[in-house]
């Protein structure tokens, strides 16, 4: 289950890729770490709420005292209360929640002043029962493929950004459609040194030439930004460490999806995600901002094919070859293998991304 959603008397409903806990992780690390979130208002949030519903009642959601040996005490109950008080008042502490604190939002809220976008919103989730088959998805269960009807409708540009990109080939041969109709694709994504589970990158990597061909922009977020990272940890599992969290598509800069759905086929196959999608030129000239800053060259790796290279002896090469370009310290510069990383962790994936059954990343 990857479904992230907050509920409010059926009246406000807050919709994104964040965990609770992430706050945490940011305040923490020195990370470049992008997320998004929707907050919703009006029918619509009765329309996530009963989405919640559907789950909680569902005979695979086990009650959690099913778990518990013996019936929690009095004292146990108030010693968590306090370590929770304890927890709060220690994040009030840290950088993030100073800069929380002075944000934007926290004070247009507090003085009443927040601005809404009324539009027109569709909520998509997967049915929980689908977690029991491993049929083709199912549209009656499946909110993969009205996501893929809409993003195909895309008749000018589409951004999207997905932390986990693995597009396989019926992806290819769906951006490969839509650059035949002219339409301009710009994909995020993490970079090997952001991201959180390396094998997943390794399933994105052996697409990275064919999207290049037919004309997708490929951006990669840096783990740092402005500067080279100084440390390459290998990391092999927990979504909350990754740089990049948002899991947002922009079309045509008129509509705009925000959920938990990465581009992979975990995401597709496997796991349960929701998310919701807005018609509203507002937002998704906002989101389409987001994405410009967190592709700029300040934030990000530029993917781009080196055609005609030479070899040492000056004659052409008929291979393409990768190139990261990037800023550093207000300068550009530009790299030939993986950004940021070690040998070692270069091997690492490309070893264990012939073995990964890529339906699995």
């Amino acid at each position: 289950m990857h479904n992230k959603a907050f509920v409010v008397d059926n009246t406000v409903a807050i919709v994104g890729g964040r965990n609770i806990g992430d706050e945490y992780f940011q305040a923490q690390q020195d990370v470049n770490f992008e997320d998004m979130d929707l907050i919703a208002m009006g029918p619509i949030a009765k329309e996530v709420s009963t989405g919640f519903d559907e789950y909680w009642n569902h005979e695979l959601a086990i009650p959690i005292r099913a778990f518990l040996s013996r019936e929690p005490a009095a004292e146990d109950v108030l010693k968590a209360r306090l370590m929770l008080d304890q927890h709060r008042e220690a994040m009030k502490a840290t950088e993030y929640g100073r800069k929380l604190r002075e944000s934007d939002l926290v004070k247009r809220l507090g003085a009443g002043q927040f601005f809404m976008a009324w539009a027109k919103g569709e909520v998509l989730y997967d049915r929980p029962g689908r977690v029991n088959t491993s049929d083709a998805l199912n549209p009656s269960s499946s909110m993969a493929p009205r996501l893929r009807e809409i993003i195909e409708g895309a008749q000018s540009e589409a951004l999207i950004i997905s932390p986990y990109f693995v597009p396989r080939e019926g992806g290819v041969k769906l951006f490969a459609r839509m650059r035949d109709r002219h339409v301009k694709v710009k994909i995020l994504t993490n970079s090997l040194a952001s991201n959180d589970v390396p094998i997943a990158h390794g399933g994105y990597a052996r697409y990275r030439k064919d999207l290049l061909r037919m004309g997708v922009d490929l951006f990669e977020l840096r783990p740092v930004p402005g500067q080279r990272k100084e440390k390459d940890s290998t990391h092999w599992g927990g979504s909350s460490g990754a740089a990049l969290h948002a899991k947002t598509f922009i079309l045509d800069r008129k509509v705009l999806f925000v959920g938990t759905l990465n581009l992979d086929p975990r995401s597709v196959w496997f796991d349960t995600q929701n998310g919701i999608t807005v018609r509203s030129e507002t937002l998704a000239e906002q989101a389409a901002s987001f994405f410009e800053e967190s592709a700029s060259a300040h934030r990000a790796f530029r993917v781009t094919l080196m055609t005609g290279s030479t070899e040492p002896n000056g004659s052409a090469s008929k291979r393409d070859e990768l190139e990261w370009i990037t800023e550093e310290n207000g300068k550009e510069v530009r790299y030939f293998h993986e950004p940021d990383t070690g040998l070692w962790r270069r091997i690492t994936v490309k070893i264990l991304s012939l073995f990964a059954p890529e339906k699995m990343l």
